[in-house]
């Protein structure tokens, strides 16, 4: 079993909670156990140990507690998938780390607190979907670090204060969902410029409980 590079268990009945014992098999690289509504309990902070993984597909299961700060060691995981769950807490310093990560999703969890400053880290992440959580505070202005941005998820959230104009510099930025937040102000311009390119193809955000459109900036 140490042997095992692929594990998929996705769209079982499987129940219980996720084996701690996984987290020996050191060679193992993708782990899909989605889909299983029945399997619950926290995240093993055990999976860690996985250094070679480059997938983890936990989502649409029925999973709880908090993210473990502990994933963050696994700088080789390019998909990491938990969104439709249970989750609660806030998003890990730690996880600044994982460098090599193009697709982050949360969404439809119970997550809360800020966007860790640490987010400046995934300097690879191409798709953030952290949608209908609990998330507050200011969307981080260095976000616009994270250049190779493709589509943002932050919809249904508590976020407040202003869109930052920092956002403008992901010029390969394709969707920014903002809508369903506490935002105020307008759409800064430079965001507005990813539209006019055509870059920037789909664009939704509320500010002041309005649209908050390129056309009223």
């Amino acid at each position: 079993m140490t042997s095992m590079i692929d594990l998929r268990l996705r769209q079982n009945d499987l129940s219980g909670t996720i084996p701690t014992e996984l987290g020996s098999l050191d060679n193992l690289e993708t782990l899909y156990m989605d889909t299983n509504g029945k399997v619950s309990g926290s995240i093993p902070t055990e999976l860690s140990n996985l250094v070679k993984l480059t997938e983890l597909h936990l989502y649409e299961m029925n999973l709880n507690g908090n993210l473990p700060s502990e994933l963050g060691l696994l700088d080789g995981l390019l998909y990491l998938y938990l969104d439709t769950n249970e989750l609660k807490g806030s998003i890990p310093e730690d996880w600044g780390g994982m460098r090599d990560l193009e697709q982050l999703f949360l969404s439809g969890n119970n997550l809360s607190g800020w966007l860790p400053v640490s987010i400046r880290g995934l300097r690879s992440l191409q798709i953030f979907r952290a949608a209908d959580n609990l998330l507050s505070g200011p969307i981080p202005s260095d976000m616009g670090k994270l250049t190779k941005l493709e589509d943002v998820y932050l919809e249904d959230n508590n976020f407040s204060g202003k869109v930052p104009s920092e956002l403008g510099e992901l010029t390969k930025l394709k969707v920014m969902h903002l809508q369903g937040n506490n935002l105020t102000g307008n759409m800064p311009p430079e965001i507005c410029k990813l539209q006019k390119d055509f870059s920037l193809r789909d664009l939704a955000a509320d500010c002041d409980g309005v649209a908050c459109t390129c056309e009223s900036s």
